[in-house]
C-alpha cells in the first residue's frame, strides 16, 4: 500500500442500509474544521504530512533538513499548513551515532498534540493526558 497516509479511512460493509450515522463518499474539509464532522485530527495529519513530505525534498536538494516552516513554503501546500501556523513547531534532532540529522514537527491543537518525525512514524497524544501529566 503505498502512501498510506493520503488514504483516508476506509470502511467495508455489506449492510449500508442498517448504518444510521453513515456517510458515503468524502466529507468536505471545512466540515470536518467547522462542524465537527469525520476525524478532528485529519487536518492536523494532513498538514503533518505535507510537512513531511517538504522535508523530504527540501533535503534532497540542500543535503540537510529545514530548521524553520518557512523553508518549505515552496514545496508544500501553505493553505493546509495556514491553520496550524501560530500552533506548530519544527525541531532538528540527531537521528544515530553519525549524528545524522532528523527532525520532529509537533502541531499543538485542541483535540491532541500531534506530530511527524524524519522516519514518518506519526504519534498523536490526548490533550487530556498531556494536561495530567504536566500536573504530575
Amino acid at each position: 500500500m503505498h502512501l498510506p497516509d493520503t488514504w483516508g479511512y476506509v470502511q467495508f460493509t455489506t449492510a449500508v442500509e442498517d448504518c444510521t450515522d453513515c456517510s458515503i463518499g468524502q466529507i468536505p474539509l471545512e466540515e470536518i474544521v467547522l462542524e465537527g464532522k469525520g476525524d478532528p485530527l485529519w487536518p492536523a495529519r494532513l498538514a503533518l504530512m505535507n510537512v513531511y513530505y517538504a522535508q523530504k525534498k527540501y533535503r534532497e536538494i540542500h543535503s540537510v533538513f529545514a530548521s524553520k516552516l518557512v523553508s518549505l513554503r515552496d514545496f508544500m501546500d501553505v493553505k493546509i499548513i495556514a491553520p496550524f501556523v501560530d500552533r506548530c513547531e519544527m525541531k532538528l534532532t540527531p537521528t544515530d551515532e553519525q549524528n545524522e540529522d532528523g527532525f520532529i514537527f509537533t502541531i499543538h491543537s485542541k483535540e491532541g498534540i500531534i506530530s511527524v518525525t524524519d522516519d514518518r512514524f506519526i504519534k498523536v497524544d490526548d490533550p487530556a493526558i498531556v494536561s495530567q501529566q504536566i500536573i504530575s
